[in-house]
């Protein structure tokens, strides 16, 4: 894996250049309208990564998807795949990390867990607290672990709206870096608006024109090698700008003026990553899925193994900034991505 050396990286990051290979990729990704994700162009999974609303039925408030658990070969940048475990929504493309699921504040979520695994497992509802015991997801506790070949059927209000995450609950010590989890969006019915009560004084602070995931994470390969993944990929050297499966994961286009909003997760076993933007600060509103009574503006937020964040970044100076990991080790690893602003 080559090595990117940071000082070399500013030097190189020339806004010009990352477009030209960001234009390959023909990305624009998370746009918000109507509580649903429109995303233009991706390829190799980044399109079933982002836009994961669609193909859902929704009949009489609730909304059933089809999740599926099965074995691949995850590309993480390049060359370089790895054996990975990862989910599929209603037929979709297998991704790393899974696809978000959607729902409204007010629906009822039927998720149906298919298992295509040669090992048992089931899913957990990282953050959902008013949810039936039975449908929590830990083996032995609240129900069986789902056998290879097998299926079970998750059913539970969808909780108030934020930003909450699943992910297995079986050897969680491998099936989770392996690439067993995902993050589950719950939007408020009125659209743009990160808050349960968009009528407070702040929620101007709160308002959003575009979202991306930002799902950090390890994963090793064949040989034990380690690599540091934000959304599945890992920064690799400039090539990986131009690599269409890394728009909206590793590359964030934006317009100057728009307030982004990252939901951030970190599914690392034991590493913190403080994630610190170049070229713009961000306010932190919600934590671990629950609302921040006062937004936090930071541009450097720690983010420890299982916690989350709703941060939103206002994209006010344009160029090609660096979003990365300061534990610098792990930023030469692979876990940059890239603000475009234009």
């Amino acid at each position: 894996m080559a090595r990117v050396d940071l000082s070399e990286l500013a030097r190189a990051l020339s806004r010009r250049d990352l477009l030209k290979g960001a234009a390959g990729g023909a990305a624009l990704a998370a746009t918000r309208g109507g509580g649903n994700t429109l995303l233009t162009g991706a390829a190799g999974g980044a399109a079933a990564l982002l836009a994961s609303s669609a193909g859902e039925a929704l009949a009489q408030g609730v909304r059933s998807y089809t999740l599926t658990a099965s074995a691949v070969n995850w590309t993480v940048g390049g060359r370089i795949t790895v054996p990975a475990y990862a989910y599929s929504l209603n037929g979709g493309a297998p991704t790393v990390p899974g696809p978000t699921i959607r729902a409204t504040a007010g629906e009822t979520l039927q998720i149906t867990v298919v298992n295509r695994l040669a090992v048992p497992t089931t899913v957990h509802w990282h953050g959902v607290h008013a949810i039936p015991n039975g449908m929590d997801g830990v083996p032995a506790v609240t129900q069986e672990p789902i056998p290879p070949g097998g299926s079970f059927a998750y059913r539970f209000p969808a909780p108030p709206p934020g930003t909450y995450v699943y992910h297995s609950h079986v050897d969680v010590a491998v099936q989770v870096p392996r690439g067993l989890y995902g993050l589950l969006v719950v939007d408020d019915p009125k659209p743009g608006v990160r808050t349960a009560v968009p009528w407070r004084r702040d929620a101007s602070e709160r308002r959003y024109d575009r979202e991306y995931p930002l799902v950090l994470g390890d994963i090793q390969d064949a040989v034990g090698n380690a690599y540091h993944i934000i959304n599945g990929k890992t920064f690799y050297g400039l090539a990986a700008v131009s690599e269409p499966a890394n728009q909206g994961r590793l590359v964030f286009s934006m317009n100057r003026g728009e307030r982004v909003l990252f939901r951030a997760w970190n599914a690392s076993a034991a590493e913190t990553h403080p994630m610190h933007t170049h070229g713009m600060a961000f306010a932190v509103v919600a934590a671990d899925g629950m609302d921040l009574e006062v937004p936090v503006r930071r541009h450097n937020m720690g983010i420890d193994p299982g916690e989350g964040y709703d941060i939103i970044a206002h994209a006010d100076n344009p160029g090609v900034w660096v979003f990365h990991c300061h534990n610098l080790h792990h930023a030469v690893n692979g876990m940059i991505a890239v603000n475009v602003v234009s």
